[in-house]
Order: structure tokens, then C-alpha cells, then sequence
């Protein structure tokens, strides 16, 4: 189960609430438990979400950096003569860190019948990158207007 930043964000801070209102129900005479535990609820209602949004930030960066390292490996596959669904196929069997499972993804809706600007839209919508809806929407615009796709995709993976 994959949570987003808001779920995370509201059961911390009703974790920290509920360590807070316990602190002081409880144990205001001790000054030294009661002064760990306001440090401890303070550290989990904004170290948790912020730790969170740092690693979906990083993960984002990451995929950023591999996808033209992808682009690259499926655009040698169609001047190795393969179609593009094969080019695909073919490096999915490559690893791409965090990238993998998303080429994987990728390769398993191309062979459903989906079409490739489909594909790479909703990958690209699903990373909420600005980076990666760019390389997406000018992958999409270049091979509309009529260039072959290893064209595209290897001018793509060079910017």
C-alpha cells in the first residue's frame, strides 16, 4: 500500500497529538520524561512527513536521471532493427534502480495494445515531474510530426 504525503502528514500528527495530550494528562510532575516526550512528539509531527516528502523528492530525481539512460537503450534496440514494442521488451530486461518497475510497466501496457503516447503520458503524470512531462510531451510532439522514433528518442535522451 503506497501512501501519499497527506495520509502520512495526518496519522503523524495524530500520533503527535495523541503523545502530546498524554504527556500532559499524565506526566507534567516529571519534568524530564515530560520534556522528551514534547521533543519526541515535535520530532515525529515534523521529521516523519518531512523525511517522506524528501524521499518521494529523491526517488523523482532519480527516475529523472535514469529515464534517459532508458530512452538511450531503447532508441540502440530500433537501430538494431527491432520495432518498438520489442525495443521495450528488450530493455526490460535491463536495471534501472527505481526506474525498473516503471519500465516494466511500460513494456506490459505497450503489449496490451496501448498505444506509446498513452503509455508515456501516464507514466509521466503518475511521477508529478516537470522534467519528465516535458521529455514526454516533446517525445509525443516530435514523433507526431512525423520524425522515426529512434530520431526522437535519441535527440530526447541527449538534452
Amino acid at each position: 500500500m503506497q501512501m501519499d504525503f497527506k495520509t502520512v502528514s495526518m496519522i503523524t500528527i495524530l500520533i503527535g497529538l495523541i503523545i502530546l495530550y498524554l504527556n500532559f494528562t499524565f506526566l507534567p510532575a516529571n519534568s524530564q520524561i515530560f520534556a522528551m516526550l514534547n521533543l519526541t512528539a515535535g520530532v515525529i509531527i515534523l521529521g516523519v512527513p518531512l523525511l517522506y516528502r524528501y524521499s518521494q523528492y529523491a526517488k523523482i530525481k532519480k527516475i529523472e536521471s535514469l529515464f534517459p539512460i532508458f530512452l538511450r537503450d531503447v532508441t540502440q534496440n530500433i537501430k538494431a532493427g527491432m520495432t518498438l514494442p520489442q525495443a521495450i521488451r528488450a530493455a526490460t530486461n535491463n536495471d534501472y534502480g527505481v526506474l525498473t518497475p516503471y519500465v516494466k510497466d511500460i513494456n506490459a501496457k505497450i503489449s496490451w495494445g496501448i498505444s506509446f503516447e498513452r503509455v508515456l503520458q501516464d507514466f509521466a503524470k503518475g511521477q508529478k515531474s516537470h522534467i519528465l512531462t516535458r521529455t514526454v510531451q516533446t517525445i509525443i510532439e516530435a514523433h507526431r510530426s512525423g520524425g522515426t522514433m529512434n530520431t526522437v528518442l535519441e535527440a530526447v535522451a541527449e538534452v
